[in-house]
C-alpha cells in the first residue's frame, strides 16, 4: 500500500508556484469559485473564492501529493 501525503496551507497558490519551480508536472485544482460551489451558504464560503484551493494535485518525483487551503486557519 502507498500513501499519498495531504498537506495544508495557507497560501496553497503560491505553495503550487513554488513546487511547479521544483519540477512538479500535472497540477490539477479546483478552487473555491467552481461552479460545484455555487449553491455552497454564503456564511460558508472562501472569503476570496478565486485564490482559495479547495483541492489540488501534482506529481513530484513520480509521487502523487494533494493539497489545499486551510480554512479560516484551523
Amino acid at each position: 500500500m502507498k500513501a499519498i501525503p495531504y498537506f495544508n496551507f495557507a497560501n496553497t497558490l503560491e505553495v503550487l508556484e513554488f513546487y511547479q519551480k521544483l519540477g512538479a508536472t500535472d497540477i490539477q485544482m479546483v478552487l473555491g469559485s467552481d461552479e460545484m460551489f455555487i449553491e455552497m451558504p454564503e456564511s460558508q464560503r472562501p472569503k476570496n473564492p478565486e485564490k482559495f484551493v479547495m483541492n489540488a494535485e501534482f506529481k513530484m518525483f513520480g509521487n502523487k501529493i494533494f493539497v489545499s487551503d486551510t480554512w479560516d486557519q484551523h
